[in-house]
This record gives structure tokens, C-alpha cells and sequence, in this order.
């Protein structure tokens, strides 16, 4: 068996996964994600549909992306929050994620993958010594956990933190990806 990259791993066989040859896909996170529905005019997400109907004659992509949010309710400076980690809930964005999955008439459990495209908020919180990777980390698990569980055991796809920043006034960027990349080599989530 041959590794693709870094923490990839081949998914797991389940039989019963995608047998109605519909694929239906979450988008959540900040608006990187987001703008896979309406930067460019939304050639984001008619690209990533595209390869994928060559596979699933029906792609069902919803949009549950809130720009500007944190994972930890701690991270928020006013876009809003996926997780309160004290409190072991979830934040308005998690809960409009949720919403948008019933506002496009897909049942929650009908729900095959969630790409999670988030972590700018968290790192910028975390350089400023707001909340700390290890929180951060910690609340995103829990945010996953609850989609899973939410969600009926969707395969996840999290994508690192994107933009390259390690000047001295971006540390956090770093440690935020670290425990990103960790996330993913501690979990089994395919």
C-alpha cells in the first residue's frame, strides 16, 4: 500500500456508504470555504462538483460556512464560533451549519462528507496568547465529534490551515496547523 502525502490514509470500505449514487457534501469553517460558493462566481464548488458527478450522477454541495468564525468560542472577535469549549456546546455557526444541511432538504444523516476548511481566527488567538493549541485543538475535536454524531458518521476531510505565514508575528499559524495535522494522524474520520 502506497501513501499519498503526509497523515493520508485510504478510506475504509463501507459497504453501505454512497449506494444511492448521490454524494451528498458539507462545506463548513470560515470563508475560505465559503468562497467555494461565491468567489469566482462559485467555480469552487463547480469544479469540486464536477470531478466529483463523474463518480455520483447527483452532487448535492451544501454551503455551511460562516465567514469570519473561530473554532473556540474564545478565538471570536465577532464573526462567531463552531465550539464552546468550556461549555461543552456548540456555537451559532455549527448550529447554521446544521440549519443549512435542513434548509437544502438533504436529511442530516443522508450527509456522506464535511470538508472543514477553518483555523485563521484560532491562529491569530493563539499567537496572542487568547487561548492556547491545545485548546484549540481540543475544540475542534468536540466540534467534530458533534457533526459526527449529528451527521450519522460522515467521512471528514480537514484542510490545513492554508495561507503560509511564520514571520515572528504569525506563530500561531504554525501551531494551529500542527494541531491540525495531529487531529488527523490521532483520528480515524473515513
Amino acid at each position: 500500500m502506497s501513501t499519498v502525502g503526509l497523515g493520508l490514509r485510504p478510506r475504509q470500505q463501507n459497504k453501505n456508504k454512497f449506494r444511492d449514487n448521490i454524494m451528498n457534501v458539507l462545506w463548513t469553517g470560515q470563508s475560505n470555504a465559503g468562497l467555494m460558493f461565491t468567489g469566482f462566481s462559485g467555480a469552487g464548488n463547480t469544479a469540486f462538483t464536477g470531478i466529483i458527478d463523474d463518480y455520483y450522477p447527483t452532487v448535492n454541495s451544501i454551503n455551511g460556512s460562516t465567514s469570519g468564525a473561530a473554532i473556540h468560542k474564545d478565538a471570536d472577535n465577532g464573526g462567531g464560533y463552531y465550539w464552546d469549549l468550556a461549555g461543552s456546546v456548540p456555537g451559532a455557526a455549527l448550529t447554521d451549519a446544521l440549519t443549512a444541511i435542513d434548509n437544502a432538504g438533504v436529511p442530516r444523516k443522508n450527509i456522506d462528507v464535511v470538508v472543514i476548511v477553518q483555523g485563521e481566527r484560532d491562529a491569530n488567538a493563539i499567537h496572542a496568547g487568547t487561548i492556547t493549541a491545545s485548546q484549540a485543538k481540543s475544540a475542534q475535536l468536540a466540534y467534530i465529534n458533534y457533526l459526527r454524531a449529528q451527521l450519522g458518521n460522515p467521512v471528514i476531510i480537514l484542510v490545513p490551515l492554508g495561507a503560509e505565514r511564520t514571520s515572528g508575528n504569525h506563530t500561531g499559524w504554525g501551531l494551529m496547523r500542527r494541531a491540525q495535522w495531529q487531529l488527523w494522524n490521532e483520528n480515524s474520520w473515513g
